[in-house]
């Protein structure tokens, strides 16, 4: 009857171990050239990515969409079409970025319902590369706070100086819709926009310097001393003293004359809000 040898056993083991080792850092290797293989791939490609921003029902947006040229052979030409739910989203408009503009380049675009065409061309040097252009676009009432309204890429391609066929990988965007953040005091409408009747009643404020609370007032204030058990009116901010300051004033003409004439809540603002629409970036 053959009897189990210990010694044998513990000769064994360190081969077994050996072979493990070699195992283990073979498939490290081979995993890391897989790593570099996917890569190269991605940095061969040109990429583009819409951007994904929050903003309330019926707000309009605009949605930065940026590119990062291949390494090799850039395009000179791209052709973007994206799609989105026509129930929740409405496209109003496409707006050229500054270096997209400074590089000679134009823009040509199609708004239809649920999708939107457009195309950079001009001339063959390449695209530049960061933010080509915004996609202005309105939240529809059919949004419900929690809904993530996606813009989701269907064909994309470029060109190169010799109209040779470039492969474009591309990020699709979104717009997740939020709780209704409070307006500005003096967005007394309540559209997002300083008009300029808003602005003048602001100016009025300006000039009297004291403001107190007054629930019929057409912005909850009236001019002069009085009640102040209120919360301060948004342009009174830096301090809140219920007075307006002229510093405060100008502030509130940046939003005044901010793009569309529209501004958005901001955490980051430093009152609370920021110059342009949801998801603008100068």
């Amino acid at each position: 009857m053959k009897t189990f040898d210990a010694r044998q056993y513990r000769l064994r083991r360190p081969r077994m171990r050996n072979l493990l080792r070699q195992r283990v850092v073979s498939l490290f290797f081979v995993t890391l050239a897989i790593a570099a293989s996917w890569g190269a791939t991605a940095q061969a490609q040109g990429q583009i990515a819409v951007a994904r921003i929050e903003a309330p029902p019926q707000a309009t947006v605009m949605l930065p969409v940026t590119y990062m040229p291949p390494e090799e052979n850039p395009p000179a030409t791209l052709v973007v079409r994206l799609a989105f739910s026509a129930t929740t989203l409405e496209a109003l408009d496409v707006v050229a970025a500054p270096a997209l503009a400074q590089s000679g380049k134009q823009l040509d675009f199609e708004l239809r319902s649920g999708a939107i065409a457009l195309a950079v061309f001009g001339g063959g040097a390449p695209t530049p590369a960061g933010t080509l252009f915004h996609l202005v676009m309105q939240v529809k009432t059919a949004a419900q706070p929690g809904d993530v309204l996606s813009v989701l890429n269907t064909t994309t391609h470029g060109a190169d100086s010799a109209a040779e066929y470039a492969d474009i990988q591309v990020t699709s965007g979104n717009v997740r819709v939020i709780n209704e953040p409070e307006k500005h005091s003096a967005d007394t409408t309540g559209d997002w926009r300083i008009d300029l009747p808003e602005l003048l009643r602001l100016i009025q404020l300006y000039n009297v310097r004291e403001y107190h609370c007054d629930p019929a007032g057409e912005d909850g204030y009236e001019p002069g001393t009085g009640d102040r058990s209120c919360a301060p009116h948004d342009a009174d901010y830096n301090p809140a003293d219920w007075t307006i300051s002229f510093s405060e004033l100008l502030r509130v003409i940046q939003l005044y004359n901010a793009p569309y004439q529209m501004y958005h809540a901001s955490v980051a603002g430093e009152d609370g809000f920021a110059p342009g629409p949801f998801g603008y970036a100068p």
